[in-house]
């Protein structure tokens, strides 16, 4: 069968998102591989309903990036500048401002949301994804860093687990597992990451608004409003359309 796809470019994340989302879980793992074999710069894949507004990420995960690419698709097909989008069981209120597609994000409703785990390694739980948070050490193996955190804190069974390296102020290299698909990458941007990084820095300060340096060179924009609501927003271009066989 011919599978129809967009690729997207949110701040370095490439995303491919599949148009249309009646996949079984083992038909959107061969599709996830397919199209990355295909296309080298993905990091990411997707699965977009034609009958509703929702996002299905190939390994369960929530993925910031991948539903604000998501919202842009919805948003040009609809003509319109707000919307609402599921993921995950969430309804996410979403939009585009001054060419920058938001995603109000949501917290979870229980559970310790920021754990400090070690003096240098800090925890932040988020829906679909555990985030790592510790300083970047120049000569990092990176990759290899990441599992070894992702076991010595018994993280294996996590549903993704985002390890994100502080570089310095408001700069970030995030390495992220996905369990389903078994995917490690050393992403060039990362939505959950950056609010992650955000929550973190937040809580030790008075400070709000965050832009978020990512590997890409690109920042992503984050505000925690005052009803404790997350707001993630950055610019995403639309770079293709295509085809594989499946």
């Amino acid at each position: 069968m011919e599978i129809r796809y967009k690729i997207y470019n949110p701040a370095g994340n490439i995303t491919a998102l599949v148009i249309g989302d009646n996949y079984t879980t083992e038909e959107k793992r061969k599709i996830n591989s397919k199209i990355m074999e295909k296309e080298k710069t993905v990091e990411q894949v997707g699965f977009i309903s034609e009958t509703e507004e929702r996002l299905t990420m190939a390994g369960g995960e929530f993925c910031g990036n991948a539903t604000r690419s998501a919202v842009k698709y919805y948003l040009e097909k609809q003509k319109t500048t707000n919307m609402n989008i599921k993921i995950n069981n969430y309804n996410i209120i979403s939009g585009i401002k001054n060419n920058k597609i938001w995603c109000e994000i949501p917290l979870p409703q229980s559970g310790t949301l920021i754990e400090k785990r070690t003096n240098e390694i800090t925890q932040v739980n988020l829906s679909g994804i555990t985030i790592i948070l510790l300083d970047y050490e120049n000569n990092t193996k990176l990759k290899e860093k990441a599992m070894e955190l992702i076991e010595k804190l018994e993280l294996q069974e996590k549903e993704a687990v985002g390890v994100i390296f502080k570089e310095k102020s408001d700069k970030i290299i995030p390495v992220v597992w996905v369990k389903e698909i078994n995917t490690l990458f050393k992403e060039n941007s990362c939505g959950s990451g950056s609010i992650a990084y955000a929550l973190a820095e937040a809580s030790k300060s008075n400070k709000r608004k965050f832009e978020i340096m990512q590997p890409s060179g690109k920042t992503l924009e984050v505000e925690i409003t005052k009803k404790e609501k997350v707001i993630l927003s950055g610019e995403i271009i639309e770079e293709k359309e295509d085809t594989i066989t499946c």
